[in-house]
């Protein structure tokens, strides 16, 4: 029944209904300026985000877009866009105060069935936060180093009880900072069915409707219509609904869906980055070293540590003891930032195959975490 529900809106979306009305179906994005365009100048203002500083001066204001020209721009930070720019309070420095303080967006479902309603996306901070809605945490803290990539938080189907039948506040809380270079990003939509009946389709509306897929198609095992119309626009020229349509397939079991995963990545096409989630969904024997080479071959760093995630559980997923350690050693190799580094080095230590080369640069490594995975002294101040 939702199965067939996406598909609907897909349709919908496709023959030109509009955008919903209001903000009751809401790109949450962070960098986005009043027209729900993103922003490539520093310092431009946020339209939907405002921070809240009781230590700062003025306490409270419109977050504001940081960029690499930025003061206050992290190096190792995951690069702006294509949906999605890190905000802060003044990007103008490189100092924002000590924590805790918060940023805030919010939405209003008035007149929507609440128990249809998906918050789906991604999020990063510096150093460590929360993201909670309305005042409950929806993502777990995340630890110092959660910049790098963009952490999913897709399929948060909330209870009626988390929601507000009215305005809706989302916050993600900086509750850890060395007073260096901090700032926060998100992407993500919120969908949902008015009482009355289905929404108006978005772009990101298909962004939330594949989060509610994923949590149905998982319960029930009856057969399923071909997700064509998805296939469909995934190859769309509008690199928004192409982007949108491809989430939405991520999690959908199909030969032709497998079929499309080669098709992105030979052809370096939008959404690519999802490719490896789409074939762990339609897995092969022998699978394991076609998506390590399309990893490998990847020149995006942006869009090669938003795969890297994939690729772990794509081992966790189907286990590949011989090959997993060529993965991390990849992965160490290709994903050269502290936050997956710590994890990598981890999981090598578990196996009991961290190599005596990789121990050694480790006792040297930037990050103090990597460094006392492998006992390394601490350095004097």
């Amino acid at each position: 029944m939702l199965y067939s529900r996406v598909l609907t809106a897909v349709l919908l979306l496709e023959l030109g209904t509009g955008n919903a009305s209001g903000s009751l179906i809401k790109n949450l994005a962070t960098g986005l300026n009043s027209s729900g365009t993103l922003q490539t100048s520093g310092d431009s203002v946020d339209a939907n985000w405002t921070y809240q500083d009781p230590a700062a001066s003025p306490t409270t204001g419109s977050a504001k877009v940081v960029t690499p020209a930025s003061a206050d721009w992290g190096p190792q930070w995951i690069g702006n866009g294509p949906l999605s720019d890190w905000i802060a309070p003044n990007p103008d420095t490189t100092n924002n105060g000590p924590a805790p303080y918060s940023f805030t967006t919010t939405f209003n479902l008035t007149g929507y069935d609440l128990s249809s309603v998906v918050i789906s996306g991604g999020w990063a901070v510096d150093d460590a936060g929360t993201l909670a809605l309305n005042g409950t945490v929806i993502s777990a803290s995340m630890g110092n180093g959660a910049y790098c990539c963009i952490t999913s938080f897709a399929g948060t189907l909330l209870s009626a009880a988390t929601l507000n039948q009215g305005l809706n506040t989302l916050t993600i809380t900086l509750t850890g900072s060395d007073q260096h270079l901090e700032g926060v990003r998100l992407e993500g939509s919120v969908t949902g069915t008015p009482a009355s009946g289905i929404p108006e389709p978005t772009t990101w509306t298909l962004f939330g409707l594949g989060a509610m897929s994923v949590a149905v198609l998982r319960r029930r095992k009856e057969k399923r219509p071909e997700p064509s119309r998805l296939l469909e626009l995934s190859f769309s020229a509008n690199k928004e609904l192409a982007w949108a349509a491809v989430v939405a397939l991520r999690h959908v079991v199909h030969a032709a869906v497998r079929e499309a995963a080669f098709r992105l990545t030979s052809n370096r096409l939008v959404g690519r980055e999802y490719a490896i989630a789409m074939l762990s969904e339609n897995w092969e024997p022998d699978d394991h070293q076609v998506v390590l080479s399309w990893f490998d071959r990847e020149s995006d760093r942006s869009l090669r540590h938003r795969m890297q995630i994939d690729l772990q559980k794509f081992w966790e997923r189907h286990p590949q003891p011989k090959s997993e350690l060529r993965m991390l050693e990849l992965l160490y190799e290709k994903g050269p930032c502290s936050f997956c580094r710590h994890h990598v080095v981890r999981r090598m230590i578990e196996l009991d195959e961290l190599p005596a080369a990789l121990r050694a640069e480790c006792a040297y490594d930037a990050n103090e975490d990597v460094r006392e995975l492998v006992g390394a002294p601490p350095t004097s101040e």
